[in-house]
């Protein structure tokens, strides 16, 4: 059965142009986009907050954000921001 798709909010339609979804898991979905202002290329992972809730992901979730904004190396996917 197909899940829903989460739209992104319309702050991040106006600040990003999205590309193609180049990958997809049970939690997350990861969608290429080009900010509009500064015209740098991103990725976006987007977490579905229902099912993390449900399997008790919670945890997991917040210590891979910690992980990732700690991580500051050229050669590794840096966090710009969570909303």
């Amino acid at each position: 059965m197909q899940q829903p798709r989460v739209r992104p909010t319309p702050a991040l339609h106006h600040a990003f142009d999205f590309e193609a979804l180049p990958a997809e898991t049970l939690h997350r979905r990861v969608k290429f986009a080009l900010n509009t202002e500064s015209g740098e290329k991103v990725a976006i992972k987007i977490l579905d907050k229902e099912k993390i809730a449900r399997q008790g992901m919670g945890e997991q979730i917040k210590k891979e954000i910690a992980v990732m904004k700690m991580v500051q190396q050229s050669h590794v996917v840096n966090l710009l921001e969570v909303l």
